[in-house]
């Protein structure tokens, strides 16, 4: 539990002093001297006491020995030395604010002090009632309050997460499991007040194509590779919905994408401050993959969704039937497994700055890493239903895009970038990429080839100059986990 206040000065000055000293400057006595004019009294302002208690001291300005003493019993009053005297204030149960007088006695003068202690202020800003989509979402709550509070949720759909703000709490609400609303409560509770807000989040809506078991909406699918892909994007509601769009490493949509605005750089693509190894484009700390604190669906479904690996969705696009449909006049691709189950991809088009584009005709749905084509690149799933193509490729990370989850481990997959690669008769040395989730090995059968691996997805391949006028071939393999890719490496010869 924290406070909202500080225990070391009091809020709002409302101290008022009710005696009015009997201020005589002199009374002679019958010796004939005058008597001397004793007074005591509080010095500077007295504030206001909050609402969860507190121990504080008051300096007194007297000249003479003096008493103390209090009306309240939740105020405790002690003198410390002859000049200070010490509060201590319990917590106020109630939301009224109270008052106690302290009264200071010396001599034949008494001086009072009224102080006041503010009720407590504990409420829901957005009032008692919030309504959810179906889909799961995230939320930031405001609190308005005094004191320290405890939030608590009574129902396992609604999870909540402090924050440092004393006066905001996170809530997440998991995705909908029927058609039928639901409603639950969450109670903050402190100083023996509390405050209730009820949440009702709607059901899951129609499903035309029948894609997904009940109307559930989300749910995992099975394609029969391992992993599993959720029915419908982060923010939508059903598998035909857009959803939301995100830069590759936020978790929240926003109005406008450019790179003067994404999270992690500061202002250019030179400035990058996270996943980035590359020294001309910003700090280096060679991160590639998304953290778990950085992947949209992660954060906004919680569990054990994610974004997908690439290999992921190159598993999908090797192991499915890929049409183009429609569903409630909103193009995409339906994918349907060898396992007759089936996904659709609707083309949401992305958001660059403040402008939605190619809604129909392009879908971008975000990977979990980058392509390998610098910071700047993350890798996508790039639907162009003009062309009739479904690839994996890259876009410029600040740019809007979907979201479709994933969760589980995706059957071995290896596979290089091309299944077979034309070199020209003089000597060669270039890179190549390796799509895979595997640890893999690589060999040729030929001498004049030789392959070397460099990183987890690439290799070097470098072939010595062909003197003959005829060209040569050579297979390269690759192989790690039970899985085995060739790659046909054709030089040509001389002259040609």
């Amino acid at each position: 539990m924290s406070h909202s206040n500080s225990s070391t000065s009091l809020r709002h000055t409302l101290w008022l002093v009710l005696a009015v000293f009997c201020l005589t400057a002199c009374d002679s006595g019958s010796n004939g001297t005058d008597a001397p004019y004793y007074y005591v009294r509080p010095e500077g302002d007295i504030e206001t006491i909050p609402a969860s208690g507190i121990t504080t001291t008051i300096p007194i300005e007297t000249n003479m020995v003096f008493s103390v003493s209090c009306d309240a019993p939740w105020l405790k009053v002690v003198k410390t030395n002859l000049v200070i005297i010490e509060i201590t204030a319990e917590p106020n149960p109630s939301r009224e604010e109270r008052k106690a007088i302290v009264t200071l006695s010396g001599e034949d003068k008494k001086s009072y002090i009224e102080l006041t202690q503010e009720g407590v202020r504990l409420s829901f800003q957005q009032g008692g009632s919030m309504d959810v989509a179906a889909r799961g979402s995230k939320h930031s709550v405001n609190v308005a309050c005094n004191i320290g509070y405890v939030v608590e949720s009574n129902a396992s759909w609604l999870i909540v997460e402090r924050t440092d703000a004393a006066e905001t709490f996170n809530l997440y609400v998991s995705p909908a499991d029927s058609q039928s609303a639901r409603t639950g409560t969450i109670t903050i509770s402190g100083n023996s007040c509390t405050d209730e807000l009820t949440v009702t989040q709607a059901g899951y809506g129609p499903d035309p194509l029948g894609l997904c078991p009940g109307d559930n909406h989300p749910h995992a699918v099975d394609m029969g590779i391992g992993v599993m892909f959720a029915c419908c994007n982060v923010g939508a509601d059903t598998p035909a919905d857009y959803g939301d769009y995100f830069a590759w490493g936020e978790t929240v949509p926003k109005s406008t994408y450019t790179i003067q605005n994404y999270k992690w750089c500061n202002g250019n693509t030179w400035s990058y401050t996270k996943y980035n190894s590359w020294s001309s484009e910003g700090t280096v700390d060679n991160l590639t993959h998304l953290e778990a604190a950085d992947d949209a669906a992660h954060v906004n479904w919680g569990g054990d969704w994610r974004m997908p690996e690439h290999t992921d969705m190159a598993l999908l696009i090797d192991n499915g039937t890929w049409e183009l449909t429609s569903i409630g006049g909103q193009n995409g691709y339906l994918v349907t497994a060898d396992n007759s189950n089936r996904l659709f991809l609707p083309a949401a088009g992305y958001r660059d700055g403040a402008r939605l584009s190619a809604v129909g005709s392009r879908g971008i749905y975000l990977n979990a890493s980058l392509s390998g084509n610098g910071a700047s690149w993350a890798s996508i799933l790039y639907l162009k239903l003009i062309e009739a193509s479904h690839t994996i490729d890259g876009c410029s990370r600040e740019v809007g895009m979907s979201v479709r989850p994933a969760r589980g481990t995706a059957i071995p997959y290896l596979r290089p970038a091309a299944s077979e690669l034309e070199i020209g008769a003089s000597a060669y040395t270039r890179g190549f990429s390796v799509v895979t989730n595997v640890d893999f090995t690589v060999s040729t059968d030929a001498t004049w080839l030789t392959v070397t691996k460099t990183t987890a997805s690439s290799v070097n391949i470098s072939a010595t100059a062909n003197t003959s006028t005829s060209a040569r071939t050579a297979i390269v393999t690759f192989s790690g986990n039970g899985v085995t890719a060739i790659l046909t490496v054709v030089q040509a010869g001389v002259g040609s």
